[in-house]
């Protein structure tokens, strides 16, 4: 981790300090961002180690914790600190770089010059990690985590780090740098495991104080938090995972009164410059599924009298948080969950319009796991609302709360898609109310949510209530968007939770329905590690002859016609490599033959190693092809192969434009140290949602200048399609273009080229072939089953 490249200041370095001289702000802060990385790896590990251990898991654990790193040494070593009169002691015992400025800063007549010499007589003359420059007052330090020389100028040093009257001064950061505490909480000898993550967890909480401390005394040191003295160490996690994306506004007072059909709510006010967006958060759409509702459809709320504040998230469904997570403020979980939020501009729409184009976000997770509350507030007001259009964001049922099934009238299952349902045909009853166009709807989603979306649009109970439809890496074509044996895992579940009678499905479900909602929570972290990739969702829908009345492939060709948007990123394989140790010739033979199965049909599983061998393992003796043509496999079984067919089947069904997208761009950073044992970077499952909600998603990390150009082209994009049925917008409409260096088309897909896609990057083009053509090869031959036929 030392030598990651997604640290928070390391692509900072790469991007301008590479080229520039830094000063004494800049070294503390880099300094005290090396220490909080150190101090994270140790958390991190630490906790991973326990909950392998306390769980059995059986994985290779080879990195050990890891001492402050050379550099930090060198800045801190501490000594009692001299006093001004210890003239020949200053120039005789060794110091740390911070302690010799000090000692100069309150040496009368001390100079720049005499704080650089100086270091150089105690820190240069044995160490590689510091040199002089080729200026006079300049030096240079190997910053651990840089990978780069970093070049500091020591002008007005030792003036900075005098006390003073502004609140400018340096020294009580100094001296609090060298604190003992801090020190002893890094010794490499402490005797056990859990004492070690005490002592680092403290570490956290001391080195958050330091910053906080910068705060004050350094006025231009970016990455400044806030934080509750009570709970350091959530915060500190939360800092560095969830993220806040390129700005964080607050909201500056009580949002409009809006009447609902249930009862009047008020929000919470955002505004941006000029514009002002109103945010309505934990809106009922249904009663709670709890009690005797549990395991059936939703109902509509109870109405309410007086006004409802609804200015923040309402709980997440029932899910089993993985270990790493759970100090993360991520909200409370409940069975009562589900709420909708609505953001909205405060302005009005165009006089005859309708109303504002209404964008539906239906979240992920594997249909086991996530919330409204990861994607956040202020991006999507800032990014999407001021782009003159609705957005709704909903939750569901989670797991077996969401799918269980007996198969039969006491359970049928599929609750969630009727969740999600009954919240469309909410937004059909109440988006008025928010300045929205009830006829303009644009249901989208992300992975398990794609497929969401993607079955509300063909399936007649939903397909009515919205028009255009944006299935991004998930869709219902996927191989893990149906289950196909869930009545029978159902009953699996039951027995380990003890119920006996499991044949009797009336009093199955009463049994069922006085246990506590905790019993229910899954975990999609623990199925990915447990299971094979490509089947990674341990429940789902399920063909159960209402919701879900035929076959996808039936129902498509039946639904009415839709406008979509449609792709998935540039490697969604990718995402599974940290569950797959090693790569190799065998494991792709394995995923090979799970996409089209030799022994069913050994002519089209040659025809396909072949095609593999051929296109992607170019060299099968060189370790990255092999994991790059693995990581090709997984997306393609994962989505790659779902996206395409939906594709290629929409285009048969029906002549409504089809815009498909592979989402290239990303950075490295997004992922942090998450992805290290990746043997490469390109983006990944979820990459493109930290560009339509502004946020990171997955690692917080902060937008650099490409990632805001991306952030404000593919929210364009996604809104133009919301509002026009088409992602380059409209001539007449000249603020619709896609703001781009190189000016670009992006062309539906058509059924003589089903492959046409736009690679969306920093300078988009469209594209003829689509991974190969192997992910069309694949649909077509999962089709024909009996003849090799390539389009």
């Amino acid at each position: 981790i030392l030598d990651y490249t997604g640290s928070s200041f390391h692509s900072t370095w790469v991007e301008a300090n590479g080229q520039r001289v830094l000063g004494l702000n800049d070294l503390v802060y880099n300094y005290i961002n090396e220490r909080v990385v150190e101090l994270f790896y140790n958390v991190c590990f630490v906790e991973a180690q326990e909950v392998y251990s306390r769980e059995q898991i059986d994985v290779e654990m080879e990195m050990p914790l890891v001492s402050p790193c050379p550099l930090t040494r060198l800045l801190d070593q501490r000594q009692q600190l001299l006093s001004c009169t210890d003239i020949d002691r200053r120039s005789e015992e060794k110091r740390g770089l911070f302690a010799i400025l000090e000692e100069e800063s309150m040496f009368p007549g001390a100079t720049d010059e005499s704080l650089l010499e100086r270091i150089f007589v105690h820190l240069g003359d044995d160490s590689r990690l510091i040199r002089r420059a080729s200026r006079p007052m300049q030096f240079v330090l190997e910053h651990a985590m840089s990978c780069y020389p970093t070049t500091y100028d020591i002008s007005g040093w030792v003036k900075q780090a005098q006390p003073c009257e502004s609140g400018a001064a340096a020294r009580p950061l100094l001296i609090q740098s060298k604190s003992p505490l801090l020190v002893s909480l890094f010794g490499t000898s402490l005797p056990s495991d859990a004492s070690k993550l005490r002592r680092a967890t403290q570490a956290a909480q001391f080195e958050l104080n330091a910053r906080r401390s910068i705060s004050g005394f350094f006025t231009n040191i970016s990455g400044q938090i806030k934080m509750d003295d009570h709970d350091i160490l959530s915060e500190f996690l939360k800092l560095l995972i969830m993220g806040q994306g390129p700005s964080i506004p607050r909201p500056c007072g009580d949002s409009r009164l809006v009447k609902t059909t249930f009862g009047s709510i008020i929000g919470r006010r955002f505004v941006f410059g000029e514009k002002e967006v109103d945010a309505f958060q934990g809106i009922p759409f249904a009663k709670p599924p709890v009690g005797e509702l549990r395991f059936k459809k939703p109902e509509w709320p109870d109405p309410w009298d007086d006004v409802k504040a609804t200015k923040g998230f309402a709980a997440r469904g029932i899910q089993k948080d993985p270990h790493f997570f759970e100090k993360m403020k991520l909200g409370k979980i409940s069975e009562d969950n589900l709420y909708l939020n609505v953001f909205t501009p405060v302005w009005s729409p165009d006089t005859g319009s309708g109303g504002f184009p209404v964008l539906v976000f239906v979240h992920g997770g594997g249909y086991v796991s996530d919330s409204s509350v990861k994607y956040g507030d202020v991006g999507i007001c800032e990014y999407l609302c001021t782009k003159d259009v609705v957005v709704v964001t909903i939750q569901y049922r989670l797991g077996f709360l969401g799918f269980f099934s007996t198969g039969d009238e006491h359970c049928p299952g599929n609750f969630a898609l009727w969740d999600q349902a009954l919240a469309l045909r909410w937004i059909q009853e109440n988006i008025a109310a928010f300045n929205g166009d009830p006829g303009n709807v644009t249901v989208m989603g992300q992975s398990a949510g794609g497929a969401s979306v993607d079955l509300l649009s063909i399936c007649p109970h939903s397909r009515d209530l919205f028009h255009k439809v944006i299935p991004m890496a998930g869709n219902a074509s996927c191989s893990w968007a149906i289950h196909d044996n869930m009545v029978e895992e159902c009953r699996k579940f039951a027995e380990r939770n003890g119920i006996r009678n499991t044949h009797d499905s009336k009093k199955m479900i009463d049994d069922l329905r006085r246990l506590p909602s905790s019993i229910f929570a899954l975990s999609l972290i623990d199925k990915m590690e447990k299971s094979s990739v490509g089947n990674t969702c341990p429940v789902g829908p399920r063909l159960d002859f209402d919701f879900i009345p035929k076959s996808v492939s039936e129902l498509r060709k039946e639904a009415p016609a839709k406008p979509m948007l449609i792709g998935c990123c540039a490697s969604e394989g990718l995402i599974f490599l940290g569950f797959e140790k090693h790569p190799s010739l065998s494991s792709i033979m394995e995923q090979i033959s799970r996409l089209i199965p030799e022994k069913d049909q050994p002519r089209l599983f040659k025809k396909l190693r072949e095609e593999v061998f051929q296109k992607l393992v170019i060299n099968p003796q060189d370790p990255l092809i092999v994991a790059r043509a693995f990581t090709e496999i997984l997306g393609d079984l994962f989505v790659n192969v779902g996206v395409q067919k939906t594709v290629l089947e929409t285009l048969e069904a029906h002549d409504a434009p089809v815009y498909f997208y592979s989402y290239d761009y990303f950075n490295p950073k997004s992922w942090g140290p998450l992805s290290i044992r990746w043997p490469f970077k390109e983006a990944t499952h979820c990459t493109e949602l930290a560009y339509i909600f502004a946020v990171g998603i997955i690692w917080n990390f902060d937008f650099n200048v490409d990632d805001k150009r991306m952030l404000e082209m593919t929210t364009r994009m996604w809104t133009n399609f919301a509002k026009y049925g088409n992602p380059n917008g409209v001539a007449e409409i000249p603020s619709s273009s896609v703001p781009c260096d190189r000016p670009f088309t992006w062309e539906p897909a058509t059924l003589s080229n089903p492959q046409r896609h736009l690679a969306i990057s920093l300078r988009p083009e469209m594209k003829d072939e689509y991974k190969k053509g192997r992910p069309l090869l694949i649909a077509q031959l999962r089709r024909s089953k009996s003849e090799w036929n390539v389009v």
